[in-house]
């Protein structure tokens, strides 16, 4: 997602992320794993073109879905 952004849209997403631009490639690159916050925040500022799962991927989504808690992706 960050790459079809323009250098300004892209900061705009991470000041909309509450978190820095640098921070965002890390997760991108799959160097870091975000807290359940900025996740949730990554996804929704992105329209949910980043979804909850790419973002936590060792989650048991199922267990959440079962729970009647979805995740808007």
């Amino acid at each position: 997602y960050l790459e079809s952004l323009n250098a300004r849209g892209r900061m705009e997403y991470a000041q909309r992320c509450g978190t820095s631009l640098d921070y965002l490639w890390q997760i991108a690159n799959g160097l870091r794993t975000p807290k359940v916050q900025l996740a949730i925040a990554i996804s929704r500022e992105s329209g949910a073109r980043v979804a909850l799962e790419q973002l936590i991927a060792d989650a048991d989504w199922a267990y959440v879905r079962s729970q009647g808690i979805e995740a808007r992706t």
